[in-house]
């Protein structure tokens, strides 16, 4: 029979082992909690050209393991990049009905072969998932002596991390108004090696062709699922001739709604396309403006109303002048929209 003491220190020692049990699971909790609620689906390792890298601060180690043979799935692309590196055009392979430039996996949208170029120039295409970093991958505009005249990045619209095509955009603006050049894609390498360059080029010509760049609002389901958030909408840039009526004719490229890059990277808009201004007048800062009923036609949903709303006052408070935004249908002010 155990005495007293020997029961006690058994005792004890059982609850030490449960606070240490329950430490250890209470641990445990802590950092799945972190890892997988907190951390979120951004914080992960991801294998790209025969590599591992990070996309945000992912809490394990490198993989260990082989994350696979390198893609050759742009072979022919990189023919093509050969080619122009040796001066000789992309001649584009093809067209479809709305005159797209292809070639291998690249389709490029703006700007079109031998365009003419200068001010505020806007490249849209499509590119495969696997030519963006973080979403973006880099452009630049040369001149025929290969001298670099600007540099920007290429975003993406909505989800970049999936196969197959991912549309993107930039802005750029250019000073140079004559000779030739080239625009140039180049998928981003986060390697650094050399083997892993690849480029595509669209050749251009430089002129004086006055344009300007404008936002116009939509909704999207990318940046809200859903779209749970009526009032919220959210900028895509256009390049439109520069024209004395900025105002009007930017409302009228949004009444355009979205082209087919921007309805790939799911971008929506409420407003019905008959849409059209009937007077425009902007005086001490508000906006007054008088549309024509297809406006709300058939539209019953309030959150759609807000929506078109939205739409219609974040696009015109892009301009100093305009501050308070005032709609009316056929001359009738209308409750829902103000």
């Amino acid at each position: 029979m155990p005495t007293e003491p020997e029961k006690s220190v058994k005792y004890n020692r059982k609850k030490i082992l449960l606070v240490i049990a329950s430490v250890f699971f209470i641990m445990l909790g802590a950092l799945f909690m972190t890892r997988f609620i907190m951390g979120g689906k951004e914080d992960f390792w991801f294998c790209r050209e025969g590599e591992w890298f990070k996309h945000g601060n992912p809490l394990a180690e490198e993989p260990k393991f082989p994350c696979g043979p390198k893609s050759e799935q742009f072979s022919d692309l990189n023919d093509d990049r050969q080619e122009q590196v040796a001066g000789q055009p992309n001649e584009s392979e093809g067209s479809s009905d709305n005159n797209l430039n292809k070639n291998a996996d690249i389709i490029i949208v703006q700007p079109q072969k031998d365009e003419l170029i200068s001010g505020v120039l806007q490249v849209t295409g499509e590119a495969p998932g696997s030519w963006f970093f973080e979403g973006s991958f880099p452009v630049k505009i040369i001149d025929e002596n290969d001298k670099e005249i600007i540099q920007g990045t290429a975003s993406s619209y909505g989800e970049w991390m999936k196969d197959g095509p991912v549309p993107f955009h930039t802005e750029m603006n250019i000073s140079k108004t004559s000779g030739s050049g080239w625009v140039v894609l180049q998928k981003d390498n986060p390697s650094g090696k050399a083997e892993n360059n690849q480029e595509f080029r669209i050749p251009v010509r430089f002129g004086d062709a006055k344009k300007q760049m404008v936002k116009v609002f939509f909704g999207s389901n990318f940046q809200d699922p859903g779209h749970t958030e009526c009032a919220k909408v959210y900028p895509v840039e256009r390049v439109m001739e520069a024209t004395e009526t900025p105002v009007q004719k930017t409302l009228e490229e949004l009444f355009k709604g979205t082209t087919e890059l921007e309805t790939k990277g799911e971008y929506f808009t409420g407003i019905n396309p008959a849409t059209t201004i009937n007077s425009l007048a902007v005086s001490g800062g508000t906006a007054k403006i008088d549309f024509n009923d297809k406006l709300v036609e058939n539209i019953s949903s309030p959150c759609l109303i807000t929506m078109i709303r939205s739409q219609i006052t974040e696009t015109l408070k892009q301009f100093p002048n305009v501050s308070k935004v005032v709609i009316s249908i056929n001359g009738k002010p209308q409750e829902d929209l103000q």
